[in-house]
Formats: C-alpha cells, structure tokens, sequence
C-alpha cells in the first residue's frame, strides 16, 4: 500500500511493506522533485526532518525531550509502544 501526502511544496512517500515483511516500511521525503530524505522511518527520524518543514512523530518528538531530561533511548523511537517500553527499562 503506497500512500502520498501533499506538504507545502514537499511531498512524503511512505510504502508501508510491514504487512508483507516485517520491519521492511520504507519512507521517502521529496522537495521540488528532489528526495532529501530516504529510508526506514527510524533511519529517516534519525535524520532532522523538521529542517525540512516536517513534524517528527509525537513518540519521537516525546522520545527527544526526555533525552534532554536524562533518559536514554537505544534507538530513534517512532511509536508509543518504543516509548513505553525505553521509558520502562528506565524506571526498574
């Protein structure tokens, strides 16, 4: 399933391949023709998408604060469920 969403004058990609292997989600960023984003969600979350005029998801952008606050994430976080459990191995 292929789903394209129009941003100012960017355009985001996301071919959502999870269903037919796991884990093979792939995102795509284009600006005025040109990708300046390509990759997995945490590869391209990992990168500083909001230079490109795009939000973070609210896991990432949570994910992001708490680092400033002392907590530690072994991976870029992209949904609840990796926040949960990062903030949970803290908390033991």
């Amino acid at each position: 399933m292929i789903f394209i969403d129009q941003i100012k004058r960017s355009s985001v990609s996301l071919c959502k391949l999870d269903s037919i292997l796991p884990g093979k989600a792939k995102m795509s960023f284009f600006i005025d023709g040109k990708i300046v984003a390509d990759g997995t969600p945490k590869e391209v979350f990992a990168d500083d998408v909001p230079r490109f005029g795009l939000t973070l998801p609210p896991a990432t952008e949570t994910a992001n604060l708490l680092k400033t606050k002392g907590f530690v994430f072994d991976e870029v976080v992209i949904n609840e469920d990796e926040l949960v459990e990062g903030i949970c191995k803290q908390l033991r």
